[in-house]
């Protein structure tokens, strides 16, 4: 296929989208829109005395249940569990303790961030959303506010609830989440007149010291991915407990939660003898069991949001619902074999047993309980049983063209191509001199699973040695990065495919015919140092 076929095919399919699209909003039209502004539910609050009471009966977003007729177009899993009133405690934030840090929320949640009397941060996260703020005003208030507004609907507004026990029994770390209501308080609104009368999680912020809490790993420092991963870019002695890291990611597979990406963890830091050790702390689990159904959001979700993967019995297609995780997952697993990903999901398969998952269901409200626990329970237990037998298909997805950095500091990278075609890379820690240090690095790519592999050296001196005499079928490219570099071939005679890319400033090509070098002025800057490599990911506090 040329080119300006393949232009045609695109805009083809491009045409082909937005038509459908077109086509399916007029339809929305007959939606009352007065509410999606809405957020707080002071209005279900007369009567109740609320300023004295320690607890309140509301649901949370009545006006998501609909007609029959309405769910078919438009979905209805969770629509009763938004509506049904719910018995909750009351939160007197200012009067209980709590003092101000910052708003904060992405594109869709308000957030109170707060600190208790101790100094321990807190976050006040919205349950219900109001995606309808990335719109302008027109279409807020138009069918096209009230179509996102309703498809909020698609997430269980208690799921977080369930995940304490569960993450306990598979030793992952956690947050403790409590549903309360914002008792109404006038000096909230100068933050926002959304936060009094709003139901919201109350949720702790993994931050700083938290050696006082079992859940979050009793560790002293606690920092955002951002830091984590400069950290990880910028000194070889630092590292991240990978298995603890996959262990985490499966979870998120078996509760169906799409929305891994790198600002939904925190790392609780250890100090070694030199750089520290990072374990994963995951939070702003608003997406764990969603279920999208309904004519229209299933065609939003065939032509843009393939990762909005329903919470079915049987596990999705990973690939798409990894989508964004992927990036994390590439760079903290790519050490690991498919050996470990099958003993990791056993050990899920063990650790979860169904005491443990019917005992995490029980955190829901009763209300919530007698609606759904039944049927969450049952989707958990056959996915927990299907994982080890599906979970090959995304290691093999992440296989297929994995990138292996190094980092800031100086490193030598081996890169052996076996007499099967497998290519054996080991990564050691060295001087400025070159003297090794200590392996950092070492894992075997199977030319069965892997197409293309990148070698990525960043910055510092590092050196790059090619042996071994036989053909791969494995495309490998090297970046050297910023610094001094030096690439020595032993291969006699080469007949791979083996692309070396670096400046010509300082360094060294000592490399025979069948490799490819290209110098260049104008380096990949996500390949070149551990400020550039940061480009990749999707990092914000």
């Amino acid at each position: 296929m040329n080119l300006n076929q393949r232009q045609f095919n695109n805009n083809s399919i491009s045409k082909i989208k937005y038509t459908l699209l077109f086509l399916a909003l007029p339809l929305l039209y007959g939606c009352s829109n007065q509410w999606v502004d809405k957020i707080n539910q002071r209005d279900q609050l007369q009567g109740q005395n609320v300023e004295n009471a320690d607890e309140v009966v509301v649901a949370i977003r009545p006006e998501y249940r609909k007609s029959k007729v309405h769910e078919v177009f438009f979905g209805g899993k969770y629509r009763e569990l938004w509506a049904q009133p719910v018995k909750m405690q009351t939160i007197d934030v200012f009067n209980q303790g709590y003092t101000f840090r910052k708003l904060s929320g992405g594109r869709q949640s308000f957030n109170l961030q707060v600190y208790d009397s101790a100094g321990n941060q807190f976050v006040l996260r919205s349950i219900d959303k109001m995606p309808t703020k990335v719109l302008s005003p027109f279409l807020a208030h138009s069918f096209v506010g009230e179509a996102l507004k309703d498809q909020v609907s698609s997430g269980h507004p208690y799921a977080p609830l369930t995940l304490p026990i569960m993450s306990d029994a598979l030793g992952i770390y956690h947050t403790n989440p409590k549903v309360v209501l914002i008792k109404p308080d006038p000096e909230l609104n100068q933050y926002s007149n959304n936060f009094p009368g709003m139901v919201a999680m109350l949720e702790h912020r993994p931050d700083e010291d938290q050696s006082e809490f079992d859940y979050l790993g009793n560790s002293k420092n606690v920092i955002g991915s951002q830091n984590m991963l400069d950290d990880l870019f910028k000194d070889n002695d630092s590292e991240v407990d990978t298995k603890n890291f996959l262990k985490s990611r499966l979870f998120d597979m078996l509760i169906g939660d799409w929305s891994r990406h790198e600002s939904n963890w925190r790392w609780a830091s250890y100090e070694k003898d030199k750089g520290e050790l990072y374990k994963a702390i995951p939070r702003d689990r608003d997406h764990a069991y969603y279920y999208m159904d309904g004519f229209f959001p299933n065609i939003i979700r065939f032509l843009f949001k393939p990762h909005f993967r329903s919470f079915h019995e049987d596990l999705p297609n990973l690939k798409k619902l990894n989508r964004s995780g992927k990036k994390l997952d590439m760079l903290l697993l790519s050490g690991l074999d498919s050996e470990d990903w099958v003993a990791m999901s056993n050990t899920i398969k063990d650790q979860l047993t169904d005491e443990v998952i019917d005992s995490a269901m029980h955190a829901m409200p009763e209300e919530i309980y007698e609606l759904s626990a039944a049927n969450i329970a049952k989707k958990l237990k056959n996915r927990r049983d299907q994982l080890p037998d599906k979970i090959m298909d995304y290691y093999l997805y992440l296989m297929k063209e994995p990138v292996v950095y190094g980092t800031d500091k100086h490193e030598r990278f081996e890169l052996e191509v076996l007499n099967n075609g497998d290519v054996k890379v080991q990564i050691y820690k060295t001087k400025k001199d070159g003297e090794l240090r200590h392996l950092l690095y070492d894992k075997t790519f199977k030319h069965q699973e892997t197409k293309k592999l990148k070698l990525a050296g960043l910055a510092g001196n590092d050196s790059f040695h090619f042996t071994g005499k036989y053909r791969t079928p494995i495309k490998i490219t090297v970046y050297g990065g910023a610094g001094e570099d030096a690439f020595i071939n032993e291969w006699d005679d080469y007949k791979g495919k083996l692309i070396v890319k670096d400046t010509d400033a300082g360094s060294d090509f000592s490399v025979n015919k069948g490799i490819k070098v290209k110098e260049t002025e104008d380096p990949d800057v996500e390949y070149f140092d551990a400020n550039g490599a940061l480009i990749n990911y999707y990092i914000w506090d």
